[in-house]
């Protein structure tokens, strides 16, 4: 199963590869870089965002593939959380029912979080299989700076619920999650107009308000910086805020 948007570009070859990978290693789904730039012919393509490349540099290197366990690869989980960057075998979907958030925007994180969390088995592919292209200006839902951005919190909710649903999954995986949705936060802001940022303070502190205390314990004492700002946004007093 392959989910992709129509305005975007296969990069020809690389998704028979990446479907022979799962046939071959039997994983639960296979992953590959992808390029971004504002159109189809923009220079700026041939590279992911920088920190996904660093998160994918540090797990497979100058290797053409890995097989690898998202136990082992963690970062896996805070990369960007584009569908098509993943083909998903369909027995492995339909066992962990896979499904997108009835969202406008961001349905893709919760996706992204239950395949890659529930998977056994990941094959990795060190090609970009699409050529992702984000327009500068336009009416599509990225330039949009309206109401619609605060689905985002509503996305992460759903996240939310499944790591309550399995403690499991919470005890192995919720600090990166916390991570993600402050770096999601911190995108999100720069997407919204000046009038809607009282609200998006109330849906973040709402966002942040279950955060437990052993969960900034455990983020202070790994990343003091993160923490505090977690601890910034339970309170709804976030600094990445400005201009209120």
């Amino acid at each position: 199963m392959l989910f992709f948007d129509a305005d975007d570009r296969l990069r020809a070859g690389v998704l028979e590869k990446m479907i022979a990978a799962l046939d071959f290693t039997g994983a639960d789904l296979s992953l590959a870089r992808y390029e971004y730039g504002s159109n189809a012919a923009s220079s700026d393509s041939g590279k992911m965002h920088a920190s996904d490349e660093r998160r994918w540099d540090e797990i497979i290197g100058d290797a053409p593939s890995r097989v690898t366990t998202i136990q082992q690869s963690p970062s896996l989980l805070q990369m960007t959380n584009y569908p098509w960057t993943k083909v998903i075998r369909a027995d492995f979907a339909r066992r962990i029912g896979l499904r997108f958030s009835e969202t406008k925007v961001n349905n893709d994180i919760f996706a992204h979080w239950q395949s890659l969390m529930l998977s056994e088995r990941i094959v990795m592919i060190n090609e970009s299989v699409c050529f992702h292209i984000v327009p500068a200006t336009g009416n599509n839902i990225t330039n949009r700076k309206n109401e619609e951005r605060f689905e985002l919190f509503r996305a992460l909710d759903d996240v939310d619920v499944l790591f309550d649903q399995s403690p499991r999954l919470r005890r192995l995986f919720y600090q990166r999650f916390i991570h993600f949705k402050l770096d999601m936060a911190k995108w999100a802001v720069n997407k919204i107009d000046r009038p809607y940022y009282p609200r998006f303070i109330e849906e973040l502190e709402r966002s942040f308000r279950d955060l437990r205390f052993d969960d900034y314990l455990k983020a202070k004492s790994r990343m003091p910086k993160v923490a505090d700002e977690l601890l910034d946004c339970h309170f709804g007093r976030p600094k990445f805020v400005k201009d209120i």
